[in-house]
């Protein structure tokens, strides 16, 4: 019984849940634009005279993003984590486990990869982008 109650586990983290993660994103950014529709047909339907191309500036998402600081803070963060939650999930099962422990280690396993690869890339990301950074400090100082 603790062996399927483990394959369903392993099933449902690496396939449904990353399935269910794409299809909500999918679902926000098809709404988003569904509504930017709208909004563009009713004022297109009251004066037929706007600029479009205007009215799409206004209306499109801020796809200036984050800065290159917050960024590979967030990889800082997500590294932090992944790499807790990896190394937790090895020493668990491997102490409170006597029955089949491979699934959870590849778990573990690829958690822990997924952190040291983030953090890994935020050292260098912080080495490399240490210039861009700054300038990009200094023109958000300036406005």
């Amino acid at each position: 019984m603790e062996e399927v109650l483990g394959v369903f586990w392993l099933i449902g983290c690496s396939t449904v849940l990353p399935i269910i993660i794409i299809w909500l994103v999918t679902r926000k950014q098809i709404n988003e634009t569904n509504k930017r529709t709208e909004i563009i047909m009713s004022a297109l339907e009251k004066n037929p005279d706007v600029n479009v191309a205007e009215w799409l500036d206004k209306l499109a998402p801020d796809n200036k993003g984050k800065l290159m600081k917050e960024k590979l803070m967030t990889k800082l963060t997500w590294g932090i984590i992944c790499l807790i939650l990896g190394i937790g999930t090895i020493i668990y099962r491997a102490c409170f486990s006597l029955v089949s422990p491979m699934p959870t280690f590849l778990g573990g396993g690829a958690l822990l990869a997924v952190g040291i690869a983030l953090l890994v890339s935020f050292f260098f990301g912080k080495k490399f982008l240490a210039k861009e950074i700054e300038a990009e400090s200094k023109k958000i100082i300036q406005q």
